[in-house]
């Protein structure tokens, strides 16, 4: 898969055409992966290149930076995952004030058809943009009509009577209900970062634990102990992962730290991903370290019945 970012020259699809799809694409979930199939599905139709017309930040940290989502996935992961999907070309446009502001007349003819060449656009039911959000799915079924451009509506996917959204996947991940967020992605729920040099309290606990910098911005699990495995150099590890302030310790900032099964080698540095299987317990304040300690035996052997 071919990864774009930023301008575009006019003449880089000039000689091929393009079915594009269109959206933010956080945590690229069962409905987006639904949609890009159907866009797989027309381009092959047409003998069209596959693009996925994606956004480098949201628009709201432009429009309304005190309402920005705090994101499911980051750039990165976003493209590993539609880079799975058997996409061509993934999209990252920038995102300032004078794209948000450009019409959506001129967003059409001057990005998808002067510098994407493109033939099909693809979007999901609720997909707005230009000014104001002025377009929507009717105005653009009107204008690629006049246009001769395929437009497809794809409508969204339900399970178990929830409509698949990222909004809905990021209040599941916040009240710690990952099983039910891990179905909606089709996938387990990560967190990825650096391990960083903590307070080494696990150490001395008998329980050494990595903890993660997460980046700003990405969406954490509700405070708690989660079933976790960890991918070290492309290896999958069990354990536990913690979620919070510490109340033993009185912390002041929350931290993520993760406890792997049968491991204590150095990793210091090392950009680690944290997949998230299931919610264990919230975080409790204990009355002493021997309660903690106990707690967490408890909370591995949960964790050791559950990869079995």
């Amino acid at each position: 898969m071919n990864i774009i970012m930023g301008d575009i020259d006019d003449r880089a699809f000039s000689n091929i055409h393009t079915a594009c799809a269109l959206g933010f694409f956080d945590g690229v979930h069962i409905g987006h992966q639904n949609l890009i199939r159907v866009l797989k599905d027309m381009a092959f139709r047409q003998n069209q290149k596959t693009v996925v017309f994606t956004f480098e930040k949201h628009p709201m940290t432009i429009l309304n930076k005190g309402k920005a989502p705090e994101l499911i996935t980051s750039n990165s992961e976003k493209a590993r995952i539609i880079g799975g999907l058997g996409i061509d070309i993934l999209y990252f446009t920038k995102v300032d004030e004078g794209f948000l502001n450009m019409q959506p007349e001129d967003f059409i003819n001057d990005i998808l058809i002067k510098k994407f060449n493109v033939s099909t656009i693809v979007t999901g039911f609720n997909f707005r943009f230009g000014k104001n959000g002025r377009g929507d799915c009717g105005f653009l079924m009107k204008f690629c009509k006049e246009r001769n451009i395929r437009f497809k509506v794809v409508e969204p996917v339900s399970i178990d009577g929830m409509i698949v959204s990222s909004t809905l996947i990021r209040e599941l991940i916040k009240n710690g209900n990952i099983k039910t967020a891990n179905k909606l992605l089709g996938r387990h729920y990560l967190m990825e970062g650096r391990v960083i040099h903590g307070k080494r309290r696990g150490h001395l606990l008998g329980f050494p634990t990595a903890n993660i910098d997460i980046d700003k911005g990405m969406i954490a699990p509700k405070n708690g102990v989660y079933i976790t495995k960890t991918e070290i150099d492309g290896t999958l590890k069990a354990g536990i992962t913690n979620i919070g302030y510490n109340p033993t310790f009185g912390n002041k900032k929350i931290s993520v730290e993760t406890n792997i099964m049968g491991f204590d080698s150095d990793i210091y540095g090392k950009y680690i991903r944290l997949y998230f299987y299931d919610m264990i317990r919230e975080e409790i304040k204990f009355n002493n370290i021997s309660e903690l300690k106990n707690q967490i035996s408890h909370d591995k052997d949960i964790a050791l019945k559950y990869s079995e």
